[in-house]
């Protein structure tokens, strides 16, 4: 139950995210709320259920990347959620600055897996250089906002279960 509430959260953010963004004149992409969605389950979840609904984040991701390969970001969030989930161990990513310093690592590294897989797997991709520089503003934003990104999953983790581990940041 959890989990799928997780991720209807992700839905309804990444569909007013991109109309909001819209309207401001800002790229409708700019925050990466999948690998949020994917960082705050490797740090409050068990392996094998984590491991599962980031799956389901990354095919949400796919959903909202036209032109994409479907199932590609399926595979690259259940990475990411497999290293989160060692970085999380060594990492409280309940405190705001080791958080920063995962999303931002985690971000960058989704942008070299993304392009990777593109250049292996999409016969239409073209490897260009400004395919990876794209990926910087959006690991910017992403890391210097992902403690306030977290609140919506906290709140559901609250909602749900009462007590989590992240209730250190809805304080």
């Amino acid at each position: 139950m959890r989990s799928i509430l997780m991720v209807l959260v992700l839905v309804v953010l990444m569909a007013l995210q991109s109309p909001i963004f819209g309207l401001l004149g800002i790229r409708a992409s700019l925050l990466d709320l999948p690998l949020i969605a994917t960082l705050y389950l490797a740090g409050s979840s068990r392996a094998l259920r984590g491991f599962v609904a980031s799956a389901f984040v990354g095919l949400v991701a796919d959903a909202f990347t036209p032109g994409g390969l479907l199932g590609m970001n399926a595979e690259i969030h259940g990475i990411l959620f497999l290293l989160a989930l060692g970085l999380a161990a060594r990492f409280p990513l309940t405190r705001p600055v080791p958080l920063v310093l995962v999303t931002a690592v985690s971000s960058v590294l989704k942008t070299l897996l993304f392009y990777l897989f593109s250049i292996l797997f999409d016969r239409a991709f073209e490897p260009r250089v400004e395919v990876l520089l794209w990926g910087l503003p959006t690991a910017l934003a992403t890391a210097v906002l992902a403690p306030l990104l977290f609140l919506p999953f906290a709140g559901v983790d609250r909602m749900v279960q009462g007590r989590r581990p992240t209730e250190s940041l809805l304080r």
